[in-house]
């Protein structure tokens, strides 16, 4: 799913789900949703979608909305590569990624 040369690779001890974040480097809930999963030590990759070329940006927005029904928004944390959780809420993402 998503593949391209963009996806940056955040290395942790833990892996307890495969995570998948795409974010934008100018987005205040994004640092933080970064934050929140490297503090837990999680392996996860990532992708600042402000960072990429056009039309590459393009692909995966349609390859997002084919998948999920809906373009992304961000933070937007994907679980599996089923699951989406849209946002950072601390709570939710606790939850759904223990569980």
């Amino acid at each position: 799913m998503f593949d391209n040369n963009y996806w940056i690779v955040a290395a942790g001890s833990g892996k307890v789900k495969n995570l998948t974040l795409f974010s934008l480097t100018t987005c205040v809930h994004c640092v933080r949703a970064r934050g929140y999963l490297s503090a837990r030590k999680l392996a996860f990759r990532y992708l600042d979608m402000d960072t990429i070329p056009k039309e590459d940006k393009l692909a995966i927005k349609n390859e997002f909305k084919e998948k999920f029904g809906k373009p992304p928004a961000y933070p937007s944390l994907v679980l599996n590569d089923s699951t989406i959780l849209v946002g950072f809420n601390k709570q939710q993402w606790e939850k759904e990624i223990y569980f």
